[in-house]
């Protein structure tokens, strides 16, 4: 017995074709459109914008007081210490997807985010500042907020060097 190719002409593509890959480019790139929409909606809508480490600490205390009445400075101080203390020192030992998901949900929650954050994971050129950014300046942020630690946070961030990350 004999096994040959069909002669019939007929090729059968394996795989996703171009057109179903470019919907789903054009339905990520719309997803992508709508959550920077939101973010930049946000942003006017008086939600955090501080320049620096200390307005925005500040701005985020006052929008949990809001929200939350009396016992927002305790679930702020669970969402700093969240995300301060248990997302950066972990991303900064061990930057990977799991960590960087983690970081995500912690800042959403305590940006009171309405839009969900989806960052890449970071190329890192210099571990050193790095690991001083993530595993001692924040850590400081939310054990001890004062100017100190946020001029730490400042200078630190400036010293990494990891575009989007602060």
């Amino acid at each position: 017995m004999m096994i040959s190719k069909s002669k019939a002409g007929v090729v059968q593509r394996k795989g996703k074709s171009k057109r179903w890959r470019a919907q789903m480019r054009e339905r990520a790139e719309a997803e992508a459109a709508a959550r920077k929409q939101a973010r930049d909606g946000r942003s006017r809508e008086r939600l955090v914008s501080g320049q620096d480490a200390e307005a925005r600490h500040e701005e985020r205390r006052a929008l949990f007081r809001e929200r939350y009445g009396q016992i927002g400075w305790f679930i702020h101080a669970l969402a700093s210490l969240t995300h301060n203390c248990l997302a950066h020192p972990l991303l900064g030992v061990l930057p990977c997807a799991l960590t960087v998901w983690l970081h995500d949900r912690s800042a959403d929650w305590l940006n009171l985010s309405p839009v969900v954050t989806r960052s890449e994971l970071p190329e890192i050129p210099d571990r050193r500042a790095w690991l001083v950014h993530n595993c001692l300046a924040h850590p400081l942020i939310a054990l001890a907020p004062r100017r100190r630690a946020f001029d730490t946070h400042e200078r630190s961030a400036a010293r990494m060097r990891v575009e989007g990350w602060v």
